[in-house]
């Protein structure tokens, strides 16, 4: 569907510029149990890190943004679409930084787990962070029953895709397009009705 972006974020006086400077840092993994904490998990070991290297806390976003402003932690991960509420109000007041990935992590993240893709926050999304920033996404899916009918799933796919501008409501609707249907998907097999639509438009083989 579309992609949920992995920030990120520290505070700007944290001293904290690449992910490798969270050891011994107070950081925010999100809720227990949630896809933000699961995406820290997954970023930290793409560096070689695990939980113990940190001083984890398990935070929702909008308690993220208010500890990193009272100084009650140093980063945060926030996994969401863009702009995000709470990075938005943290670097408006210049306070926080979106720290980018290197190229190294972005391919041995999705090396180990390729549902996700690389993404660029482009520069000028958040207050004052002007320069693009190099992270990691992964991608809302839409899921079914294998045995749900193959028309169904057939014609599920091709009003999402051909006539979702008029029938979706939903904020991210632009973002749903045929060119990154695929982007995430990894191994997870395709239901008969969709690969019969991707393979009609001529998407896969």
């Amino acid at each position: 569907l579309y992609p949920e972006i992995i920030h990120l974020v520290a505070r700007s006086d944290s001293g904290i510029e690449t992910i490798e400077d969270l050891k011994g840092k107070r950081v925010s993994v999100g809720a227990a149990g949630s896809g933000t904490y699961f995406n820290a998990v997954h970023l930290l070991s793409a560096v070689g890190m695990t939980l113990d290297d940190i001083d984890e806390q398990y935070l929702s976003f909008a308690e993220s943004g208010d500890a990193a402003k009272n100084r009650q932690i140093d980063a945060f991960f926030c996994t969401a679409g863009i702009p995000n509420a709470a990075i938005t109000e943290l670097a408006s007041g210049a306070a926080a930084k979106v720290v980018p990935l290197t190229t190294e992590t972005v391919d041995n993240l999705i090396a180990a787990k390729p549902f996700y893709v690389s993404y660029v926050i482009p520069g000028g999304t958040y207050p004052g962070i002007e320069a693009d920033v190099q992270t990691v996404a992964i991608t809302a899916l839409l899921v079914c029953a294998n045995d749900l009918d193959e028309e169904l799933v057939y014609q599920m796919a091709k009003n999402l895709y051909e006539r979702g501008e008029e029938l979706l409501t939903h904020a991210k609707k632009a973002e749903i397009t045929l060119e990154t249907a695929l982007d995430g998907v990894g191994e997870l097999p395709l239901h008969p009705g969709a690969k019969r639509y991707y393979q009609e438009v001529g998407l896969i083989k």
